[in-house]
C-alpha cells in the first residue's frame, strides 16, 4: 500500500495560504468536519483586499449558530442572499483583477450549498482543480466515520493509520497539540508548516491578482519544523 503525507484539518471557507500550502504539501487532506464548531473562528469568515490595501472582513452568517453542534451539521443562514451580497463585494474590489472571471466562477460555485461544511469543502476543491494539484481530499464524517468516538489526538492517530500515513502535517499553530514523541511511537514523522508568504488575506486575493504558476509557487514558499 501506497506511504502518504497526510493532513488533517477544519473546513475553511477560502483561508488564508497557509491552509493551501498544507494541501500542497499532501498526498491525502483530511477535511475534519465532524468536529465541534468554534464560535468567532475563522471557519466562516475572512478578509479580502480592500482599497490601498484596507482589510474588509466578511463572515458567511449561520443559523443557530452553537458551539455544541459539529461544523457538518450546521447551515447558512440565506445562502443565496449572503451569495449576491457578497458577489456585489468582490465585483467592488476586484473586477479589473487578472483572474476576476474565472475565480468569480469558483466562489459562486462554493456557495452553492447551504452546508457551511460543503460550502468550505468546494472552496478547498475548487482551488486543487483550478491549480491541477491532483490532491486527494476526504472527509472525516463520511470516509472515518466509525472513529467518530475517539477524541483528540487519539483519532488523528487512527485517521493517519487508516490512510497509511508516514508522514503527519499540521499548521504551526497546531504546536501545542501534537507531540513528536507521540507520533514516532506510530512511526509517523510529524511536522508543523509556517508559511512564508506574507499574505495575510483570504486566498482570494491571490487567485485574483496571481497567474497560475505564480500561485504555485507562493504555495511552495513555507518551511517544515
Amino acid at each position: 500500500m501506497k506511504k502518504n503525507k497526510v493532513s488533517i484539518n477544519q473546513p475553511y471557507f477560502f483561508p488564508y495560504i497557509g491552509y493551501y500550502q498544507l494541501l500542497f504539501n499532501s498526498d491525502i487532506f483530511v477535511i475534519y468536519d465532524d468536529v465541534d464548531f468554534i464560535n468567532r473562528g475563522w471557519i466562516n469568515r475572512n478578509y479580502i483586499r480592500g482599497n490601498k490595501d484596507e482589510r474588509i472582513r466578511f463572515t458567511i452568517p449561520i443559523t443557530k449558530l452553537s458551539s455544541v453542534k459539529k461544523i457538518n451539521e450546521l447551515s447558512i443562514y440565506n445562502v443565496d442572499s449572503f451569495s449576491n451580497k457578497f458577489e456585489k463585494t468582490l465585483k467592488q474590489y476586484y473586477s479589473k483583477a487578472l483572474n476576476f472571471s474565472e475565480v468569480f466562477e469558483l466562489i459562486r460555485y462554493a456557495l452553492k450549498t447551504d452546508s457551511i461544511s460543503e460550502c468550505a469543502t468546494r472552496s478547498l476543491e475548487a482551488v486543487n482543480d483550478y491549480l491541477h494539484l491532483n490532491k486527494k481530499i476526504v472527509k472525516s464524517s463520511i470516509n472515518f466515520d466509525n472513529t467518530v468516538n475517539i477524541h483528540g489526538a487519539e483519532r488523528i492517530y487512527e485517521i493517519c493509520k487508516l490512510t497509511n500515513a508516514t508522514n503527519y502535517v499540521n499548521l504551526i499553530g497546531g504546536t501545542n497539540l501534537y507531540k513528536f514523541d507521540e507520533f514516532e511511537k506510530r512511526n509517523i514523522k510529524l511536522n508543523f508548516l509556517q508559511t512564508k508568504s506574507n499574505n495575510n488575506f483570504s486566498f482570494i486575493d491571490l487567485l485574483m491578482n496571481k497567474s497560475k504558476n505564480e500561485i504555485i509557487n507562493e504555495l511552495q514558499n513555507f518551511s517544515l519544523l
